[in-house]
Order: C-alpha cells, then structure tokens, then sequence
C-alpha cells in the first residue's frame, strides 16, 4: 500500500469538495421546492396535469441518472435550436449540467415522497378544517402540507 499516493489523491479529492457541496446544495434546495408544486399536481383533480406529472416521474425514475446526465451534457448540445437559445448558456457548463440533471431526478423522488406525506393526511383533519371554514389554500397551507412534511420527513431523510 503506497501511503504517499493515497495522501496525494485525497488532497485532489478534497479540492473538489466546495464544488460538490454547492452543486449538492443547489440541486436538493431547488429540487425541493419545484416538487411540492408537483407534488400537488400529481394529486390535482385535473387529470392532464396529473397524467404529465406521473409519465415525468415514471420515465424519470425509470432512467439511471448517470444516463440522464449523459443525455442532458451530451445530447442537449447537439441540438441546433438549444444551442441558438437562452438556454445554452447554463448548458455549455458541465456544472450546470449536471445542476440541472439533479434537479430533474431530485423532483422525481421527491414528488412521490411528498405525495405520500399528503395523501397521508387524514380525512378527519380535513374535514375539520373544511368545517371551521378555510379556504383550500390556507387549509394546505395551515393543515395539510405541516402535516404531510412531518410524515414524509423520515423517507425523505
């Protein structure tokens, strides 16, 4: 065993670390609060919304993620209309590549978590606040998503 190469590469390793914490902190943040939009999305009564949202998560999910960070550094670049927008300028960067292959995977798994956490809720809550009078919005806001946070939180964790 060669102590001095192992002492060598973890100071490279180590190098990388600021990089890993942001990209980790960029993507978990953002995946997070894109998917509690979806998250009540997918348990919408519209059902085109609902319908788009579970085929994202099912393809999603159903791909590696190395392969959707190939597709999305590799194959975004090759397409002549991608790289004539606003959107190549955070896609010609490794970086934001993979920022944004993250994000779409962490949406992904987080959606299903959350959707849990809220259909966990039970109907007597519900019910309850439907009878002090609260609008759906204050009623998911003040009842609902607390409540399935605190559910979901474990399988998240």
């Amino acid at each position: 065993m060669d102590i001095q190469l192992i002492i060598t590469n973890f100071f490279i390793v180590l190098g990388g670390l600021d990089e890993t914490l942001m990209l980790v902190l960029l993507s978990l943040s953002t995946g997070f609060f894109i998917s509690i939009f979806f998250a009540l999305g997918r348990i919408s009564s519209i059902q085109i919304l609902s319908k788009t949202i579970y085929y994202y998560i099912f393809v999603i999910r159903g791909t590696p993620l190395l392969v959707q960070i190939y597709l999305i550094y590799f194959g975004l670049g090759s397409i002549k209309m991608i790289r004539e927008s606003f959107l190549w300028i955070l896609l010609k960067e490794p970086f934001w590549c993979g920022v944004t292959a993250l994000v779409l995977n962490t949406v992904a798994y987080t959606t299903e978590i959350i959707r849990g956490g809220i259909q966990s809720v039970t109907r007597g809550q519900i019910e309850s606040s439907k009878s002090l009078g609260m609008s759906k919005i204050t009623m998911y806001y003040k009842i609902i998503l607390p409540v399935a946070f605190r559910q979901a939180l474990p399988a998240y964790g």
